[in-house]
């Protein structure tokens, strides 16, 4: 048998390349329609990270110190709040410090 006894032999429809290649271009910008949007979103995104205000560190030091000095007389440190905390370990000083800056 032959190949051309096995398949038959079919014409394509009338305009059918110029259809399929008008849709493979569509594809094609639409393709670089998304890219150029994910890309937009994603600097967006990336901006707005890196924008966003940053906080002061708060400085824990002096408010540890003052708890050595005196777990009772924290003087200039207005709106922190020094505390012991219980250790297990008498060689370790826990303190939570809390403040609102």
């Amino acid at each position: 048998m032959k190949r051309s006894e096995l398949f038959e032999q079919h014409e394509p429809p009338p305009f059918g390349l110029e259809r399929l290649r008008a849709r493979m271009t569509e594809d094609r910008l639409a393709l670089a329609r998304r890219l150029v949007l994910v890309t937009a979103l994603a600097s967006g995104v990336v901006v707005a990270v890196l924008a966003r205000p940053r906080t002061k560190p708060i400085e824990l030091t002096p408010s540890a110190e003052a708890l050595l000095r005196s777990p009772n007389d924290v003087e200039g440190l207005a709106g922190t709040v020094v505390a012991p905390m219980a250790s297990s370990n008498p060689n370790v000083v826990l303190v939570r410090v809390s403040t609102l800056e």
